[in-house]
């Protein structure tokens, strides 16, 4: 049995570079084509939104939000699930599966982080309703149909959808000094960028 000379060698190694690269490529322009879409999503829906940022938890700590979104209906704290496939999970169970053709994979239940979540804006705003959503992709698919908070974005559409009236916008300009409020809250050390429509 001989081995490969080292010209060999090398063009096998430069190969397995160039496949590792292009399916990390694909991979990251995948997804920053659903987050566009939802960048795109919240632009419609919200008048203004925080992105990818700490805020305090209340009890001397700090919690990430994705997203937070200021509209007619008050403050919207968005977690973003980002996968693919048909879901398995309800409130009751700690961990849901996705299984996506030959892929199985588990992750926690994200409802109840969500809820911390909600909890630590409501501190911080306090007049305003807070309601909270885990956002899936519209590739996820629930099977059993969708547990509490959790839409795809077509749903999310739907249920947040901005409503252009005057009653909307009155709604909005009263919220302003809570959501300053929350932009004031936002610890310096965010995690990417503040973001006003």
């Amino acid at each position: 049995m001989s081995f490969p000379s080292p010209p060999q060698l090398y063009a096998f190694a430069l190969l397995l570079g160039a496949v590792a690269a292009g399916l990390l490529f694909w991979g990251l322009r995948a997804r920053a084509r659903r987050n566009r879409g939802f960048a795109r999503l919240f632009g419609e829906i919200a008048s203004a939104q925080l992105d990818n940022v700490l805020v305090p938890d209340g009890e001397g700590g700090e919690i990430h939000l994705d997203h937070v979104l200021l509209t007619d209906r008050g403050v919207v704290v968005v977690h973003v699930k980002q996968v693919a496939g048909t879901v398995f999970g309800s409130d009751r169970m700690d961990d849901w599966t996705v299984i996506d053709g030959e892929r199985r994979r588990t992750f926690a239940n994200p409802q109840g982080p969500l809820y911390d979540r909600v909890a630590a804006v409501k501190r911080i705003v306090r007049e305003v309703p807070v309601e909270g959503a885990v956002l899936f992709p519209e590739g996820a698919n629930f099977q059993g149909g969708a547990p509490r908070h959790v839409a795809t974005a077509a749903e999310f559409r739907q249920r947040y959808g901005a409503t252009a009236t005057a009653a909307g916008a009155k709604r909005i300009e009263a919220f302003q000094t809570c959501w300053q409020r929350l932009c004031d809250a936002v610890i310096d050390a965010n995690l990417d960028r503040l973001k006003r429509l």
